[in-house]
């Protein structure tokens, strides 16, 4: 189990502790964040390239070669609280993101579909259930949900670009275009799991 300097697993998501259940847990209320959160919101876990042996098998073909991401450098993860199911994959943007003034903390939510680039806040690695904290993947290798809608070819290299029909889900961009990571593989038609490397500044 890998954790952060702050001793969190940051591959597990977290809420509050359930009383008559041992080991169980619920989600946190909005207004008890502050009580629950195991870090500062927003705060950055970054994981050596050494420790990122990044092998992952494409669902779709269970039976083929894993795609080997070692070597694809440092992975950063961000600490943050989600205001709605996240699924792996999910394309994430900070809830209230267009808020008068902005939240600045790393409220998370589902990135709409008419999300900049530049606003992606990560990408969620594993589930991280409403109400519950966990870290999203920020830069490096991982893995995103591919819509239905690309506008690229599919032989990865090409931008990373919000689908444009379905809340969370990322497409291939063309050359031109700016991105919040590159794509590797994609799946061909989606939804599906591809890999990306990710550069979210959101």
């Amino acid at each position: 189990m890998s954790r952060t300097a702050m001793g969190i697993d940051h591959l597990r998501a977290t809420g509050q502790p359930d009383p008559n259940i041992t080991g169980a847990q619920l989600p946190v209320p909005p207004e008890f964040i502050g009580r629950w959160a195991q870090a500062p919101l927003g705060f950055i876990h970054v994981e050596p390239a050494s420790q990122v042996p990044f092998d992952w098998q494409p669902p779709d073909d269970p039976a083929g070669a894993p795609v080997g991401l070692t070597g694809a450098g440092d992975q950063k993860w961000i600490y943050v609280y989600a205001v709605e199911d996240l699924a792996v994959g999910t394309v994430v943007t900070r809830s209230g993101l267009t808020d008068t003034p902005p939240v600045g903390a790393a409220v998370a939510t589902t990135a709409p579909d008419t999300s900049a680039p530049a606003a992606v806040l990560g990408v969620a690695q594993y589930e991280i259930l409403q109400g519950f904290f966990g870290f999203i993947l920020r830069t490096g290798p991982g893995v995103v949900t591919y819509g239905n809608d690309p506008a690229g070819a599919a032989a990865g290299g090409f931008p990373l670009i919000m689908d444009a029909t379905t809340d969370g889900q990322a497409n291939e961009g063309t050359f031109d275009q700016a991105g919040f990571g590159v794509s590797m593989e994609t799946p061909g038609a989606g939804p599906l799991l591809g890999t990306a490397i990710l550069a979210c500044t959101g």
